[in-house]
């Protein structure tokens, strides 16, 4: 059977601020509540918070600002195309968190500063995001989102197929339909030596 793991991207940003951990086992962000603000001449991430598909809200990261709140909910089977951190290469803070879905809706917050770090394909696993990280435990300058490590979830490797139909000729298996775990099929041929004919039948 197939089974999750974790895809980690970054992180992003500068050195300040204090540890934070925004994840909720490997439940995928339901809703983001996000805002930005000006800091020190830039328009950035000022604080965002995650609710999960299973109701369950996050802490808040960073700070609100009721002036510019971008909030976001995913539709269900929507997933992230591809995403874009803005944010200072190790130092500064995130500039802005973007992104485009299978949906064709497009989320941003925060402002155009900042290096675009754009990631996509098996850097963001399958599409579903389930949550970020950011570390600092020296500075403490919690003023705004200072970095962003981003995690995603993704099907792990399947090193084999589970067998669907066979045919049966004369008592002779002549092919193998192998239908995987995705739904796709592929045809394997397969020989059956004479005094096998009292093993061979029809798989359902």
């Amino acid at each position: 059977m197939p089974t999750m793991q974790r895809v980690e991207d970054g992180p992003y940003g500068g050195y300040g601020g204090s540890y934070y951990k925004a994840e909720h086992g490997q439940h995928k962000i339901k809703k983001i509540d996000a805002w930005g603000r000006s800091y020190d001449g830039y328009d950035v991430v000022n604080g965002f918070q995650f609710t999960w598909d299973d109701g369950y809200k996050g802490p808040l990261v960073g700070h609100q600002n009721p002036n510019i709140y971008r909030p976001f909910e995913f539709e269900d089977s929507e997933k992230i195309t591809s995403m874009t951190i803005r944010a200072g290469h190790d130092v500064g803070f995130v500039d802005a968190i973007e992104f485009d879905t299978n949906k064709s809706r497009h989320y941003e917050v925060g402002g155009k500063g900042g290096e675009p770090n754009m990631i996509k394909g098996k850097h963001l696993g399958n599409g579903d995001w389930i949550g970020a990280e950011g570390r600092d435990p020296i500075h403490g300058a919690d003023a705004v989102v200072d970095s962003i490590k981003l995690r995603s979830l993704q099907l792990s490797h399947i090193p084999y197929a589970e067998f669907g139909d066979a045919e049966v000729l004369a008592g002779h298996v002549i092919s193998i339909k192998k239908r995987n775990l995705f739904g796709g099929c592929a045809m394997q041929h397969v020989i059956v030596f004479p005094d096998c004919h009292a093993n061979a039948r029809q798989l359902n």
